[in-house]
C-alpha cells in the first residue's frame, strides 16, 4: 500500500498507545478519541482470522477508555469521564474495571443514588450471568456512604431477645400448662353451679 494511505485503525491505536502509556496531558480531542474506541474492527467480517486482531483490539480501547475516564475524573471532567466509562462497559459488560470508574464518577459528583444503584444493577448482572458477586474493591468503594450506613445501623441496631435458659423455659412451660388448667376447672365449676341454681 501507499505512504499515503492512511488507515484509521492504525492512528487510532497509535493514539491509544498514547493515552495509556503518557496519560498527561489530557487529549483536546477526547470526544472523538472516545468515539473511535467505541468502533469495533471490522464488523460483519465473519473471517475467523480476525478473531485474534479483534480480541487485541478489543482490550487495547478498553485500557484505553478506562485510562481516560480515569484521568478525566481527577482533572474533574465528569461527563467525558462518564463517557468514556459506560463506552467500555458497553464493550465488555462483564468486566468490573469500568463499572468501579462509573461508581467512582457518580462518588465524585454526590451522585449518591445513582452509585448505590449502578452497585445493585451490576450485583445482580454478575448473579445472573456467572453465580458471583463483586469483588471486594468494588464493594469498597461504597462503604461510608449515608445511605449504607443507615442500613448498616438499622440492621445492627434491631433488637434481638436473648434466648431463655432451659429450665426458665421449661417453668414457663410448666406455669402457662397450670394457668390454662386453673382455666378450665374455673369455667368446669361455673357452669355447674349455674346447672345446680336452675334445677
Amino acid at each position: 500500500m501507499s505512504p499515503l494511505v492512511q488507515v484509521d485503525v492504525l492512528q487510532i491505536r497509535d493514539s491509544a498507545r498514547q493515552s495509556v502509556d503518557t496519560p498527561t496531558p489530557l487529549p483536546t480531542d477526547s470526544e472523538t478519541l472516545i468515539e473511535a474506541f467505541t468502533r469495533d474492527l471490522l464488523p460483519g467480517w465473519p473471517d475467523e482470522w480476525l478473531q485474534a486482531d479483534r480480541e487485541r483490539w478489543d482490550q487495547m480501547r478498553l485500557y484505553s477508555l478506562e485510562g481516560l475516564a480515569q484521568q478525566m475524573l481527577t482533572a474533574q471532567q465528569y461527563l467525558h469521564a462518564l463517557q468514556a466509562a459506560l463506552a467500555a462497559t458497553a464493550i465488555d459488560p462483564i468486566r468490573e474495571t469500568a463499572h468501579r470508574i462509573v461508581i467512582e464518577i457518580h462518588i465524585a459528583e454526590g451522585n449518591v443514588a445513582n452509585a448505590v444503584q449502578c452497585y445493585h444493577q451490576y450485583k445482580a448482572y454478575l448473579q445472573r450471568e456467572l453465580k458471583v458477586s463483586p469483588s471486594p474493591q468494588m464493594t469498597d468503594l461504597l462503604q461510608g456512604l449515608p445511605c449504607l450506613q443507615h442500613d448498616q445501623y438499622r440492621q445492627h441496631s434491631a433488637p434481638t431477645q436473648a434466648p431463655m435458659p432451659a429450665p426458665d423455659r421449661l417453668r414457663g412451660q410448666a406455669n402457662a400448662s397450670h394457668a390454662r388448667e386453673a382455666t378450665a376447672m374455673s369455667v368446669h365449676t361455673t357452669v355447674n353451679v349455674g346447672k345446680a341454681k336452675s334445677s
